[in-house]
């Protein structure tokens, strides 16, 4: 995340965001998968600012309060022993009355099978809560594991019932076409690459040496093969994560969050921008009706 000026302006910025984009579509819901780590990804952003802005430097800025619902922690969402998957269907088979009413009785039966069928493979696929180690080496994982193109357009439709992963123009329509979803992500992509910070072979060397003592010191552990890249393969990183982005139509996940974020801070200060110009323009014909009124005086 870029800093904006100053402490004030950053909490501002996170508590607009957390409000605007997470807040009333997470209220009163418990999450998994994709959806819970977007709202995680941007509740620990917004303690983050919350601790900088409490220093003693940045006295007097109002603090949030995360004991209230507004700013309330994500809860994850578990498979339980209490959740039982007939009590699921007997849930939905009144959301589908309408369809189903006029349906003979063979037909209804076999409704109401799909339905607990489905309400099984639901409560299969949730997560077991996890604790310690373990619960943070599946945060890594999820957040280097890819999100569809398909799934993020489908998420921000106003009937999804979801959190939407990337909403369109914020303030008009939550919902964005896959060409522009596809032109915002290589766009945050390119600008990703120029941004990182560059080095020499000498100097990636010397730091994958520097690694290698950490993980024989056992303090370092890496995920998966643990083999790291090599100069090359790390200098070409950029440009194949837009290329697989692209071709395979689908993006990182903590790319995902980063990427929301910033195209909401993008918008609002495009938008603080465009309230200072009407401003300006308000005071513009004042200033002339008063001088029109001392050239008539003279």
């Amino acid at each position: 995340m870029n800093s904006v000026s100053n402490p004030e302006s950053e909490l501002r910025l996170v508590k607009e965001y957390w409000l605007q984009t997470i807040q009333p579509f997470i209220a009163g819901r418990k999450l998994h998968g994709v959806e819970f780590f977007v709202a995680q990804d941007a509740w620990y952003l917004l303690r983050k600012i919350q601790g900088d802005a409490n220093r003693p430097s940045a006295s007097g800025i109002p603090l949030v309060d995360f004991a209230s619902d507004e700013f309330r922690e994500p809860e994850e969402l578990f498979r339980d022993g209490n959740l039982k998957p007939d009590t699921l269907a007997g849930i939905a088979a009144p959301l589908l009355r309408k369809d189903t009413a006029t349906l003979p009785p063979i037909a209804a039966v076999k409704v109401a099978h799909e339905l607990l069928m489905a309400a099984e493979r639901y409560i299969e696929k949730l997560p077991k809560k996890k604790t310690g180690a373990e619960h943070a080496g599946n945060d890594v994982r999820l957040a280097l594991s890819p999100v569809q193109f398909a799934d993020i357009v489908a998420s921000n439709k106003k009937d999804s019932g979801q959190l939407p992963l990337l909403p369109g123009v914020y303030g008009k329509s939550r919902e964005l076409a896959l060409p522009a979803l596809r032109a915002a992500v290589k766009r945050f992509l390119v600008e990703k690459g120029r941004n990182r910070p560059q080095m020499t072979e000498a100097e990636w060397n010397f730091e994958a040496e520097q690694t290698k003592a950490l993980e024989k010191a056992g303090r370092l552990v890496q995920l998966g093969s643990g083999k790291p890249p090599t100069f090359q393969e790390w200098q070409n990183q950029p440009a194949e994560a837009i290329a697989d982005a692209l071709h395979n139509s689908r993006i990182i996940l903590q790319d995902l969050c980063d990427l929301r974020f910033q195209r909401f801070k993008t918008f609002l200060a495009k938008q603080r921008h465009a309230g200072s110009q009407q401003k300006t323009k308000a005071k513009k014909p004042r200033k002339l009706k008063a001088l029109q009124k001392t050239a008539k005086q003279r």
